[in-house]
């Protein structure tokens, strides 16, 4: 694919995480010594421990490599976002709906109005509220909240925040030993 940028090393990132995965069953394996003399857990375990290093050696380069090169666009984020009209967020209109009209009725309401906004480029908003029950249940104001992404990532940016914290004290005591 000539547009995309750093699309092998994408693609070999990902493909490098299975053989590193499936080592968890030889890993448990040798774990399971009979006795303190056991060889064959120790081979098993040094099998594996071997494979994944040298495995893990390659990723996080290919890894470095991706991410030194990523080009946040916010712009461009946004812009693919509005492309839905609201239809990335339909679960979250879904799940605003929910304790007022239950689960499964909120669910057919709005994919029911989804399947017509994807079919005629409509916008979910409008088709919503032109519906009498969702008028009758939730404003316009929290409609438009409950189709706003930036109200739907959840704990997303605390996670990902705490999760760069815990790679850069990884890093930092990995690279002073």
């Amino acid at each position: 694919m000539p547009h995309k940028i750093n699309f092998k090393i994408a693609a070999n990132t990902l493909s490098l995480a299975a053989p590193i995965r499936s080592q968890v069953g030889l890993a448990l394996e040798g774990m399971q010594s009979s006795h303190d003399g056991d060889a064959a857990t120790n081979k098993m375990m040094s099998a594996a421990v071997d494979k994944v290093c040298v495995t893990v050696y390659e990723l996080t380069d290919d890894l470095a490599s991706l991410l030194s090169g990523l080009q946040l666009k916010p712009d461009r984020m946004a812009a693919n976002l509005k492309q839905t009209n609201g239809l990335i967020v339909s679960e979250n209109v879904m799940m605003t709906l929910a304790p007022k009209i239950g689960r499964q009725n909120a669910h057919d309401l709005v994919h029911a109005a989804a399947d017509i906004a994807q079919r005629q480029g409509a916008s979910l908003f409008d088709l919503l509220m032109a519906d009498d029950t969702v008028r009758a249940n939730v404003s316009e104001s929290d409609l438009r909240a409950a189709l706003d992404p930036t109200n739907y990532t959840g704990c997303s940016a605390e996670i990902a925040r705490a999760c760069a914290a815990l790679a850069r004290t990884t890093a930092t005591r990995l690279t002073s030993e």
